[in-house]
């Protein structure tokens, strides 16, 4: 077993993307590989990870859902049979 990410640590990370993200005027960013995963959510399970330049991540898990939640700090985990739900999401909140 490895020793998790510390919570500072990842919101950290995130603190800093966010403000690259305002810099660069991007709205949000959307993250899949496991490298990228498991830097800003301290899991590689598959899933996305969006990142907005304002407000809480959301990392939307296909796989290992109950270990994406005990291996990550992020409090926005949420379970995902198909990449669609992550559309359907954003259309039930009017978000382009």
């Amino acid at each position: 077993m490895y020793t998790l990410t510390p919570a500072t640590e990842i919101h950290g990370r995130i603190a800093k993307f966010q403000e690259r993200l305002r810099a660069a005027r991007l709205e949000a960013a959307f993250l899949v590989q496991n490298a990228d995963l498991f830097y800003f959510a301290g899991s590689i399970q598959q899933g996305i990870l969006i990142v907005p330049a304002d407000g809480e991540p959301i990392y939307f898990v296909r796989r290992v859902f109950e270990r994406a939640v005990s291996e990550s700090p992020l409090a926005n985990v949420r379970k995902i049979a198909s990449p669609r739900e992550v559309t359907a999401y954003f259309a039930d909140r009017h978000v382009s």
